[in-house]
C-alpha cells in the first residue's frame, strides 16, 4: 500500500493513512476479542444459574408431590378438584435426567457459540463444552444436596 501510494508523491499523508488504518483495525481485533470474552463468561453465568434455577424448581416439585400425596381428604369436602396432584405420578429420577439432557444440549450449543463469536478452534468449543458441563453438573449436584437445608 506504501508503494503505491507513494508513487503519487505525497508519502507522509500516506503513511498517517496507513497508520491511522492499521490503528484502527487493532482496535478493532481488540473490541472482538473483549466482546467474544464477555460472551464467554456470560454464557458460563447462563448454565450456573439454569443448574441452579431447574434443579431448585424441580426440588420444589418434588416436595409439593409429597406434599399433596400425604393430604386425606374427606369424601365430601368439595375440594377434591383442587387437588388432582394427589393422584398425579410424578417421576422426578426421570425429571432429573431430562434436566440433565437439556442441560447438555445447552452446553453443546453455548460451546458452538463460543466458537463462532471468538473464531477459535475445534478443540475450544470442546474444552468450554466440557467446562460448562461440569459447571453445571456441580450445580445441580450441589443444589441436590442444599436444598434440603434451605426449604425448611
Amino acid at each position: 500500500m506504501y508503494v503505491e501510494g507513494a508513487r503519487t508523491g505525497d508519502t507522509k499523508k500516506i503513511s498517517k493513512i496507513i497508520s491511522d488504518n492499521f490503528i484502527r483495525i487493532l482496535g478493532l481485533r481488540e473490541m472482538k476479542y473483549e466482546s467474544g470474552s464477555t460472551f464467554l463468561w456470560m454464557l458460563y453465568g447462563l448454565t450456573l444459574s439454569m443448574g441452579f434455577l431447574m434443579y431448585f424448581g424441580l426440588y420444589i416439585v418434588e416436595q409439593f408431590a409429597n406434599l399433596f400425596r400425604d393430604i386425606n381428604l374427606p369424601e365430601s369436602s368439595g375440594m377434591e378438584p383442587l387437588f388432582f396432584f394427589k393422584e398425579a405420578i410424578v417421576n422426578i429420577p426421570v425429571l432429573w435426567v431430562v434436566m440433565w439432557v437439556a442441560l447438555v444440549i445447552h452446553c453443546a450449543l453455548a460451546a458452538l457459540m463460543v466458537k463462532t463469536i471468538t473464531g477459535g478452534h475445534r478443540m475450544a468449543a470442546g474444552a468450554h463444552f466440557v467446562g460448562m458441563l461440569w459447571t453445571g453438573t456441580i450445580t445441580a449436584v450441589m443444589v441436590m444436596f442444599a436444598a434440603q437445608f434451605l426449604i425448611l
